[in-house]
């Protein structure tokens, strides 16, 4: 059966966050490690560890991690020590998966420069990370952001020691946002032609299932639930893609009630 989970708030403790996500019986879920309400890393002791290990955890198949925006890969040295202090605590909690942005060129940087950094970062990580796989989302922004063009991806391959082991998130929202028509049929086609080229479809290990308002090529990051925005048939053309038919889906939902997630959930889960 085809994993779809959500992404939930840390409003509390990451137990909460796994009670919640087994209330909507979701196989995996994604969540930060920054708490809601204080915009802080969060801190949990060790009981609280061994309980969500010993009552939660077993409940999932995998956990994904989004890394933290104040994670920037380009950055070389400090965006490396944030995401070792996040990967530090996801291993305490078994999660499986970090999903981050690549990261921003910085003011004196080219672009090149930026990629090059990002792999040396990566390659770093990835020399004393053996457990949690990494996985670079693509972006809706432009400019000094990295990985909107999915071409960015290809050229970061170049920089790393070992491309194999980096992962891919395709987020639909994202990818409409930067430019990527997902509603034409030929660009349709022609957007799954170039995440082959790319990041490799065999490499793609989430997909980010996002519904937005804003136009092709708006640049703005804001999403949807699938169905309130423009998105919803070119997000189910790519759920029933058979390329991507094993890849899990994760929808991250503007602010909603449980039982409007519940629809949501029902909706996709109805799709094949």
């Amino acid at each position: 059966m085809r994993k779809i989970g959500l992404h939930i708030r840390l409003t509390d403790t990451i137990i909460d966050v796994a009670r919640y996500a087994v209330d909507l019986q979701l196989p995996i879920f994604q969540c930060f490690f920054i708490q809601q309400e204080s915009n802080q890393f969060i801190s949990v002791a060790d009981d609280e560890a061994q309980l969500f290990l010993k009552e939660w955890r077993e409940q999932f198949k995998e956990l994904y991690l989004h890394g933290s925006y104040w994670i920037n890969l380009a950055t070389k040295s400090s965006g490396v020590r944030i995401m070792q202090r996040e990967l530090e605590l996801a291993r305490r909690l078994a999660f499986t998966h970090m999903i981050i942005h690549p990261g921003a060129i910085q003011k004196r940087d080219k672009k090149k420069d930026a990629i090059a950094a990002i792999g040396h970062s990566l390659n770093t990580i990835l020399k004393q990370e053996h457990e949690i796989k990494i996985v670079l989302e693509n972006s809706a922004h432009a400019g000094r952001s990295i990985g909107g063009d999915l071409h960015d991806f290809l050229l970061l391959k170049e920089y790393l020691d070992h491309p194999e082991k980096v992962l891919f998130c395709i987020d639909t929202a994202h990818a409409y946002s930067y430019g990527y028509n997902l509603l034409s049929d030929k660009a349709f086609k022609d957007f799954i032609a170039l995440i082959d080229k790319t990041a490799g479809i065999a490499h793609v290990a989430l997909i980010h299932l996002n519904d937005t308002k804003q136009i092709c090529g708006s640049l703005i990051d804001k999403h949807e639930a699938i169905g309130h925005g423009v998105l919803q048939e070119g997000i189910k053309r790519l759920v029933l893609e058979p390329a991507f038919a094993n890849i899990p889906l994760i929808m991250e939902l503007p602010t909603m009630k449980q039982d409007e997630e519940r629809v949501i959930l029902e909706k996709v889960r109805k799709w094949k």
